[in-house]
């Protein structure tokens, strides 16, 4: 038996939800995934996401989302975020923070476990070793039939080093946080799917989702900058997987990107 799962890169702001809105009954019918996850972390103006708008993507038909260093952002869904019911995970390596690091959903009558991990070369992120978190996850009870991971982090290096330093023992590793796809998307040699980064579901005309002007000036004078969202049209990051329930391998992956309307 195999349980397939389609997975949406960071959605930025209003722009990445309608595109969500528009593109995920096109992909359920094009891939009929069992499971859809996305990276949630961006979707409220670009900083965090707020309890409306989780609710609002919940309703497209995402079944668990993941996040990063952004989700402190919107203290409107930071007191949810231990609740059983909110499907929100927040980065597993974070120490005596509110949130669950992981999720248990059930498909197929298989466990599947959601995990979210933050990188620490580059990101400034005060946290352990995603490596030893992972160890640790995995083997909490009950013991997860499929485990899956988004790996929020900024090198590709320390991405792909976790995802060979998971190979055989995850279904998948997915890396988010850069918003730029990356052409690696892949079955390492013991059966884990892996890519780098995702990419972003949100503005193309823009930086990484944010207002190209904004940034520029930003560039240009050294001062500090608060971005907001651009606007216009929209690029669709994700992936779909394969996974086989026994073996927990990879049968395969594929890079999906779209453009929206």
């Amino acid at each position: 038996m195999k349980i397939s799962i389609l997975y949406f890169g960071d959605i930025v702001g209003e722009p990445g939800r309608d595109t969500i809105a528009e593109w995920l009954p096109k992909l359920r019918a094009e891939y009929s995934p069992d499971l859809v996850f996305a990276n949630c972390e961006n979707a409220t103006h670009g900083k965090g996401v707020n309890k409306a708008h989780y609710e609002e993507l919940m309703k497209m038909g995402i079944d668990a989302m993941t996040s990063g260093d952004h989700i402190w952002q919107s203290n409107d869904i930071v007191p949810y975020l231990d609740r059983p019911e909110i499907m929100i995970v927040r980065p597993a390596n974070y120490t005596n923070v509110p949130g669950k690091g992981y999720l248990d959903l059930t498909v197929k009558g298989k466990r599947l476990r959601l995990i979210n991990l933050i990188g620490r070369v580059f990101t400034g992120a005060n946290v352990e070793s995603p490596f030893h978190v992972l160890d640790k996850v995995l083997k909490e009870h009950p013991v997860a039939d499929i485990n899956v991971v988004d790996f929020h982090a900024e090198a590709t290096s320390e991405k792909r080093m976790l995802a060979e330093y998971a190979d055989g023992r995850v279904g998948l590793v997915v890396g988010t946080h850069t918003h730029v796809p990356t052409a690696d998307c892949q079955v390492l040699p013991k059966g884990t799917g892996f890519i780098s980064d995702i990419g972003m579901t949100g503005p193309q005309d823009s930086s990484l989702g944010a207002d190209k002007e904004e940034v520029l000036k930003s560039f240009l004078t050294g001062l500090p900058w608060r971005y907001n969202v651009a606007s216009g049209q929209c690029e669709l990051g994700a992936v779909f997987c394969e996974i086989d329930t026994d073996s927990q391998q990879a049968l395969r992956i594929e890079h999906i990107r779209r453009t929206a309307l």
